[in-house]
């Protein structure tokens, strides 16, 4: 090998690890966690909404697994269940005298999780490709989430990309979860309708790399601007689908 060669310099050189920058890997986190060293009233609330959704997502397991017939899996998931019911029952014996069930089945709480209902011989058991009101709940707060995410995305890479190239499809994505989420951010869903075939002929360039124009970058950042403040201002169009719950605590 020439010597020239083992002389000349790295082709790319690179950054120092900064300790900072690490993910934290949650996956066999639960989602849901709550549990306060000593059960009172004011905490009991949130401790059965904790337990209510785990079981409603436990109980909705059982049933996937009642329906492709997998014993293999079951024990596990059936210990599971078994589990969050004492800590159910432990919770609900520390500040009542009922029993769990009359407890669950009189609460309005309990109209939350019919899953868990079910489970207990308490009505019928809900499709299993049904949402139940907490399912929805989440469902909700999870599209909201995506779209201030895809929103927060839009307008850094606007500002900060010479090249746009991908932002029609990232402005695609923010119109599809607008669409699922709530009739009340329509308003922003039909600019983005009307404007979307303009952003997406700029978006275009024989170069390889294409840049917006000027008047479509700050429509864009002026548009995200409004929604981000809509959605932080929490309306009632945004808050109606989460009030089953917050009416519980």
């Amino acid at each position: 090998m020439p010597k020239s060669t083992l002389a000349s310099p790295p082709l790319c050189v690179l950054h120092e690890y900064d300790g900072s920058m690490q993910a934290e890997v949650c996956l066999g986190t639960p989602l849901w966690m709550y549990r306060p060293k000593k059960v009172t009233r004011e905490n009991q609330t949130q401790q059965l909404l904790v337990i209510g959704s785990q079981l409603e997502a436990v109980s909705r397991r059982v049933q996937l697994l009642n329906v492709k017939g997998d014993s293999g899996q079951g024990t596990g998931v059936l210990q599971q269940e078994s589990d969050l019911f004492k800590r159910l029952e432990t919770v609900v014996g520390q500040h009542t005298e009922s029993d769990m069930k009359t407890f669950i089945t009189s609460d309005p709480l309990g109209q939350l999780y019919p899953r868990m209902l079910a489970r207990l011989g308490v009505g019928p058991i809900p499709a299993v490709d049904k949402r139940t009101p907490f399912e929805a709940h989440i469902h909700h707060l999870a599209r909201i989430n995506q779209i201030l995410v895809l929103a927060l995305q839009l307008r850094t890479d606007i500002q900060c990309l010479d090249n746009h190239k991908y932002i029609a499809h990232q402005l695609a994505l923010l119109y599809s979860n607008l669409a699922n989420a709530s009739p009340y951010l329509d308003s922003f869903r039909l600019e983005i309708e009307r404007q979307f075939p303009v952003v997406k002929a700029s978006s275009r360039s024989a170069d390889g790399a294409p840049k917006l124009p000027r008047e479509i970058r700050d429509w864009l950042h002026a548009l995200i601007s409004r929604l981000l403040q809509e959605i932080a201002e929490l309306p009632d169009g945004l808050v109606a689908p989460l009030e089953p719950v917050l009416a519980c605590l």
